[in-house]
């Protein structure tokens, strides 16, 4: 059955920031450390996702960071790969390479030059389905992907063997609660709320896990989240996503998506966690945002615990 398989990934999934050196490469010694850190807050590393800059990192690179990946696992925790930016064939081959590697499941989203119609997306996921040899988890990002996957394609596709779960950050409440109605006492589908603003309400309502970006910074307050949902302590919860909102607006707000990766990836460098290099087209922050950005999670961290 699907539930076996996949209650592995219940918790709190990091969509990873992906480390580069100066000449943008992976640096491998950050990404180990990275993969560790994050292992060691008792969360679920999550690479080549959007933080992780998927759309730009070139095919090579992608195989050395699986590695890494897969080098660095631990029992028990699934390893889990985006496939973002890839031909529907690369998409098939690339992916059953992972598989084959030892990658327990692909996310995947849409792709965004052409706006599809619902037809259009049910029949793109459901031929992947059938050629992928592992798990899938759909990833729908209209910000980026510029298509939103309807919930009824969603319910379609989620009686494939092999589609497990959809991680959503379509930013629309409704929707999720929407989702959650159909979704949340399901064993064998998992709804994954990707939109850190509606975090709380998602875990009343049901959500199986959270893939939160401000994870990278503070994986262990998030894995202490999870763990107060499971006790039913929502006093609790709910504060701790209020101060998880609090760290989100040093690089969300004002920004745009690229902006956040890039910002977020400057406070991430100031942990010595990755260094601050973005592939193109991202660039790094200039000195004055730098600034304001160090100002700002200076003061959040007199604050908040951070390991």
């Amino acid at each position: 059955m699907k539930k076996e398989k996949i209650d592995m990934f219940r918790g709190i999934i990091v969509p990873m920031l992906t480390p580069f050196n100066a000449y943008g490469e992976i640096d491998e010694k950050k990404t180990v450390d990275f993969i560790r850190f994050l292992l060691k807050n008792k969360t679920i590393p999550f690479v080549l996702g959007t933080s992780g800059e998927v759309y730009s990192i070139p095919v090579d690179e992608r195989n050395k960071l699986i590695k890494i990946l897969i080098e660095n696992r631990k029992p028990g925790v699934p390893l889990i790969a985006g496939m973002g930016g890839l031909t529907f064939d690369d998409t098939i081959r690339l992916g059953n390479q992972y598989f084959k590697s030892g990658v327990d499941a692909v996310v995947l989203t849409l792709p965004g030059y052409f706006e599809l119609t619902d037809d259009q997306a049910y029949h793109y996921f459901l031929e992947l389905s059938r050629q992928l040899k592992g798990d899938i988890i759909l990833y729908n990002i209209p910000v980026a992907a510029h298509n939103s996957i309807s919930i009824s394609v969603i319910e379609k596709l989620s009686r494939a063997v092999n589609i497990i779960g959809i991680k959503d950050s379509e930013f629309d409440e409704k929707r999720m609660k929407e989702s959650l109605d159909l979704w949340a006492d399901r064993n064998d589908f998992l709804y994954l709320a990707g939109v850190m603003e509606f975090m709380f309400e998602g875990l009343k309502a049901g959500a199986a896990g959270l893939v939160p970006s401000t994870a990278n910074l503070v994986p262990g307050i998030f894995h202490n989240m999870f763990s107060f949902h499971l006790q039913g302590n929502y006093k609790e919860v709910e504060k701790i996503h209020l101060e998880a909102n609090e760290i989100l607006s040093i690089y969300k707000n004002g920004h745009t998506l690229g902006e956040s990766i890039a910002t977020l990836k400057f406070l991430a460098s100031l942990e010595g966690l990755c260094n601050m290099a973005v592939l193109p087209p991202l660039t790094e922050l200039s000195e004055p945002d730098k600034t304001k950005a160090r100002e700002k999670w200076e003061k959040m961290k007199t604050n908040y615990i951070l390991r």
